[in-house]
């Protein structure tokens, strides 16, 4: 996704973007029918009470695990280090795959609601960049760069909503893993280095703008 954007923005003909995702999206139908734990996994979404108690990778345990997680952190949370899905390990995967649910549960769907916003602060400041970079590669890595963060967060917080099926992502710098955190930031850090690129009044309002985001 993130290449084809790249290359939609670049203004390449639609022709070199359309048939490459077509026959992308026919062969991903086919890798899925051909799976059986893949079309589970979309079965599971459509249907997670129906497969709660399917044998091994099959069933949707870890998934309506989640949505009592929710369920338990209702608008405020159980507080910080109180949920009960994850020290009782119910959620299995609290700290990787099911982060999301995991910090809804204990901050409830406002701490939630502000790490959305945070991701929606990371997309709003990332394009701002790249729209205001003149050079073209700075420009297109920025864009790259931002829906790398911006895509992976929005999927893992798909996951745990169920409204994709279970990917395996984790929630950018929240989640469990060196190795997810550490990419995160080498991202960040070209980001902020492509900043540095901008004109002297662009990186002026720039600042103002987050000075007045986060005032």
């Amino acid at each position: 996704i993130v290449i084809f954007a790249i290359l939609f923005i670049t203004g390449l003909n639609i022709k070199y973007v359309l048939y490459p995702s077509i026959l992308g999206a026919v062969m991903f139908v086919v890798a899925v029918i051909t799976a059986p734990y893949r079309v589970a996994r979309i079965k599971m979404l459509l249907d997670p009470a129906g497969y709660f108690h399917a044998p091994g990778k099959y069933n949707s345990y870890q998934l309506v695990q989640a949505f009592v997680a929710f369920a338990k952190g209702g608008l405020t949370g159980m507080g910080i280090g109180q949920g009960e899905q994850s020290k009782l390990l119910f959620l299995t995967f609290s700290f990787s795959d099911f982060m999301y649910a995991h910090v809804a549960e204990e901050v409830g769907a406002i701490g939630a609601g502000l790490v959305l916003l945070a991701f929606l602060a990371i997309l709003y400041l990332g394009l701002s960049i790249a729209d205001r970079t003149d050079e073209k590669l700075g420009k297109f890595m920025a864009l790259g760069l931002t829906l790398y963060i911006f895509l992976q967060g929005m999927v893992h917080m798909g996951v745990n909503l169920g409204l994709v099926p279970t990917t395996g992502i984790t929630l950018p710098f929240m989640s469990l893993g060196g190795t997810s955190l550490i990419s995160m930031f080498i991202a960040v850090g070209f980001l902020m280095n492509i900043a540095k690129l901008l004109p002297k009044e662009e990186k002026i309002n720039l600042r103002m703008m987050e000075r007045g985001r986060y005032a």
